[in-house]
């Protein structure tokens, strides 16, 4: 069994990206096609930097047989794994988590790309939810019914079942196998963004590059991105203001008001400054 220097076993994530072109279908209604290979692009980059922070991360597999995204994730200092063609999602896990063995990782996190308000506490939590190598630890979605976290020792005690209702379906594996599971349920982590509904379910901040990709002007988003994001924007904490390109798409849909109506109140995003700035200029 290999360990860290720390006497813990060695932890590898694994983690599996589709083709861009295959990716996030089902956002079709809030986004163009470019716009949802940012919008990929970001998640994954965000998801990546939250495991590079996390000590109990010896290395970072991640597996596509997509150019653009193998590049991305070398960028942020993880491996990329090439999959045959023919391979779904499970083969490609599966695939990942056989190479993390002959690397000599003793247990491997599987984590999917498009969970970008996940922190390194979340993680850690896995990671710490399952003591030695008899022990599995599974995250669920805030629904309780996909998995948006999978901790298994290696070799693997049963194939990965990714999908619809797999939650269960790892539970009921980790039973049949004989091995305890752990449950670590935590919002950040349970949080993945696959409908439109999500985008304006979930909080996200300007801190986290999936959603500053999105909206932002420096990061060249569209304008129909940066439209699309300001119709389903939440609302949000009174300390948190949208960028100034969502402000801008906001405000051009409604006529302008006067500097002394404010929208300032409790959870509701503030634009006021912005118009009067325009105003002015």
């Amino acid at each position: 069994m290999t360990r860290s220097p720390g006497g813990k076993p060695t932890t590898f994530a694994v983690v599996p990206v589709k083709c861009l072109a295959e990716a996030k279908q089902r956002l079709a209604p809030a986004l163009a096609p470019a716009d949802r290979k940012r919008l990929v692009l970001a998640m994954l980059g965000d998801v990546l930097g939250v495991l590079a922070r996390v000590p109990g991360i010896a290395r970072t597999l991640v597996v596509t047989r997509d150019a653009e995204v193998a590049a991305a994730a070398r960028t942020r200092g993880a491996i990329a794994l090439s999959e045959p063609d023919s391979f779904d999602l499970n083969a490609a896990i599966g695939f990942g988590l056989l190479a993390a063995a002959r690397e000599g990782a003793a247990r491997a996190l599987i984590v999917p790309g498009d969970v970008p308000l996940a922190s390194p506490e979340d993680i850690s939590a896995v990671l710490a939810a399952a003591h030695g190598l008899e022990v599995v630890a599974i995250a669920p979605d805030v629904e309780g019914q996909g998995t948006n976290a999978l901790l298994l020792p290696l070799p693997a005690p049963f194939a990965p079942a990714f999908g619809p209702s797999s939650f269960e379906r790892h539970r009921a594996a980790a039973r049949k196998a004989g091995i305890r599971c752990e449950v670590v349920r935590g919002q950040g982590l349970g949080a993945d963004i696959d409908l439109p509904a999500d985008l304006r379910r979930w909080p996200a901040g300007p801190a986290m590059d999936f959603w500053r990709i999105a909206t932002a002007n420096d990061y060249r988003a569209t304008r129909r991105m940066r439209s699309s994001i300001a119709r389903i924007w939440p609302r949000c904490s009174p300390a948190l203001k949208p960028p100034r390109s969502l402000a801008t798409a906001r405000s051009s849909r409604s006529p302008r008001k006067s500097s002394s109506r404010s929208r300032s109140s409790a959870g509701t995003c503030a634009i006021t400054a912005h118009s009067r700035t325009r105003r002015a200029s």
